[in-house]
C-alpha cells in the first residue's frame, strides 16, 4: 500500500517503508534547487531526487526591485524582493524590475518632464514614474543683457546655457537687467543717467548693467558767434 506520510513541496519518497508501518517511507529533500524568484510548488516523483516541481513566485516586484532569493516551499508569495543597486542618476528613473537574482539589472530610463531653459534635472525620479524627476533652477544666473537660452546638464546646477539678448539698446540706453528664460528679445532697457551737458550728446549705448556708462561725444555743429549750446 501507499505510505501515508506524504512528502510536502520540495521533498520526495526516497525509500520504501517498514513492513506493516504505513507512515514509515523515507522522505528526502529534492536536489533541483529553485533559483531566485522561484519556489517548490509540489513534491517530487517517488524515488527521483531531481523531480520536484519549481514555479515562479507570484506578484513580480515593481520597478527598481528584483527577486533576491527563492521562496519558501509551497508558498508562491514568499520570494524576497530587494532594491536594485544600479541607482539612476539625475534625470533618470527605474522603469522596470530587475532580473531574478541580479541586483544590478533594473531598467533605467530618462524622465519625460524635461526642464526648460534655466533649469536642470537635480534628482532622480520615483520608481516607475517617468514624470517625477527633480527639477531645480540653475545657479549661473544671466547678467543684464543676457537670458537663459537652454536647460542645464543633468545634475549640474551651473550649466544652463546663457545667451545675449537681441533687443539691442540704442545710444543713451543700456541693458538694466536680464531677460526672461528662453526669450531672446526680453532684456530690460533703461535710459542712462550720465546726462550729456550742453554741446554733447549720447553717441553710444552703455555697458550692460551700468547706468552711468553711455558714450557721450561733442556735437559737431559749433554755434556761430553770439550763440551758445543751451
Amino acid at each position: 500500500s501507499l505510505c501515508t506520510n506524504t512528502p510536502g513541496p520540495g521533498y520526495y519518497f526516497s525509500s520504501k517503508g517498514t513492513d506493516g508501518v504505513e507512515d514509515s517511507c523515507g522522505i528526502s529533500a529534492c536536489t533541483n534547487t529553485p533559483g531566485a524568484g522561484q519556489y517548490f510548488s509540489s513534491k517530487g516523483s517517488n524515488g527521483d531526487d531531481d523531480s520536484c516541481n519549481v514555479a515562479s513566485c507570484a506578484d513580480p516586484p515593481g520597478p527598481g526591485l528584483y527577486f533576491a532569493s527563492a521562496g519558501n516551499d509551497g508558498d508562491a508569495d514568499s520570494c524576497s524582493a530587494l532594491q536594485c543597486t544600479n541607482t539612476p542618476g539625475p534625470g533618470y528613473y527605474f522603469s522596470s524590475k530587475g532580473d531574478d537574482g541580479d541586483e544590478d539589472s533594473c531598467q533605467v530610463s530618462p524622465c519625460t518632464n524635461i526642464p526648460g531653459p534655466g533649469y536642470y534635472f537635480s534628482g532622480k525620479g520615483d520608481d516607475g514614474d517617468e514624470d517625477s524627476c527633480g527639477v531645480s533652477a540653475c545657479t549661473n544666473a544671466p547678467g543684464p543683457g543676457e537670458y537663459f537660452s537652454s536647460k542645464g546638464a543633468d545634475g549640474d546646477a551651473g550649466s544652463c546655457g546663457v545667451s545675449v539678448c537681441t533687443n539691442t539698446p540704442g545710444p543713451g540706453q543700456y541693458f538694466s537687467s536680464a531677460g526672461a528664460d528662453d526669450d531672446e528679445d526680453s532684456c530690460s532697457v533703461a535710459a542712462c543717467t550720465n546726462i550729456p551737458v550742453p554741446g554733447f550728446f549720447f553717441s553710444a549705448a552703455g555697458v550692460d548693467g551700468d547706468a552711468g556708462s553711455c558714450g557721450v561725444s561733442q556735437c559737431a555743429n559749433i554755434p556761430p558767434e553770439g550763440f551758445y549750446f543751451s
